[in-house]
């Protein structure tokens, strides 16, 4: 067999060049379809952002960040919600932007919207997009007036409290700051 050292040979640059074409396909894989949002909610990206907030152990479901580190260290046997081990990257539109500017955060006004990127890690494209809608007073004022939305990593959107339920108990716990977690106003990003 006078060919297989040149088999060989070729097999190494072929096998490398196809690992790299295969690569951007899973390097650049899009994640959720935008245009399944709302219009008012599709240009998110450009609106003030919070990028890759690590979510800690004993905040699971919430938008924040752990005061202390010490604390999540402490604590890493809480290990549950739906945002485990995850970053978030929160988007706020300049309506609700000035709430979290001035640092009213328990006073977001009709119209403000936020929306939340959650990513396995800060550099990958987001697995799922949830977001919140602030409504004129009469809403639903069991949660501020808020409408939550979500779309998942395969497209399917949901929008209402009813059927955003496992959100809407979540965001119950924060009825003092207008059932928004975080308080990104506070920490260095007011410019």
């Amino acid at each position: 067999m006078p060919h297989l050292p040149y088999l060989r040979k070729m097999m190494i640059p072929f096998l490398t060049a196809l690992i790299l074409l295969l690569t951007p396909v899973t390097l650049f894989a899009e994640g959720p379809n935008i245009t399944k949002l709302p219009a008012d909610m599709q240009q998110y990206q450009q609106w003030e952002s919070f990028p890759n907030i690590k979510v800690n152990p004993l905040w699971e479901g919430q938008c924040s960040i752990p005061p202390m580190h010490a604390e999540y260290m402490a604590n890493q046997a809480v290990r549950k919600g739906p945002h485990k081990d995850k970053f978030l990257s929160v988007f706020v539109n300049p309506t609700g932007s000035r709430a979290v500017r001035t640092f009213r955060v328990n006073d977001f006004p009709p119209g403000s919207i936020i929306i939340k990127e959650k990513k396995t890690t800060p550099s990958v494209y987001a697995h799922a997009v949830g977001g919140m809608l602030k409504h004129e007073p009469g809403y639903d004022s069991s949660v501020g007036d808020w409408e939550f939305i979500y779309l998942s990593e395969d497209n399917v959107f949901t929008r209402g409290n009813k059927q955003a339920s496992s959100c809407v108990s979540c965001h119950l716990k924060a009825s003092g700051t207008d059932f928004v977690f975080g308080n990104y106003g506070q920490r260095g990003n007011e410019d």
